[in-house]
């Protein structure tokens, strides 16, 4: 584990099945309140980084929040969230 590597993502890079790896996935988010992105990874396995207005596939980025980023696509709005598993637990 690196210095840069908190306690909590080192635990979650760890779990087994966290993340289906044949279809999309918001795996986290980046940046402040203002100007968050998205690090969405393909099922192919690439990963982008992209921001509010940003194209994925046939969709447009509308929002980023702290676990979720809303897709506005061919089908309508679509979230797609941060996967259970690595999410960490809400503080005591």
């Amino acid at each position: 584990m690196s210095i840069e590597t908190n306690l909590i993502t080192a635990d979650l890079a760890t779990i087994r099945s966290a993340l289906r790896l044949n279809k999309l996935a918001l795996i986290g988010i980046v940046g402040t309140p203002d100007e968050r992105r998205a690090l969405i990874r393909h099922a192919g396995g690439d990963i982008e980084t992209l921001s509010v207005g940003g194209t994925l596939g046939r969709g447009t980025i509308t929002a980023i929040s702290e676990d979720a980023v809303m897709i506005n696509g061919t089908r309508g709005p679509t979230r797609l969230m941060i996967p259970e598993a690595q999410r960490p637990a809400a503080a005591a």
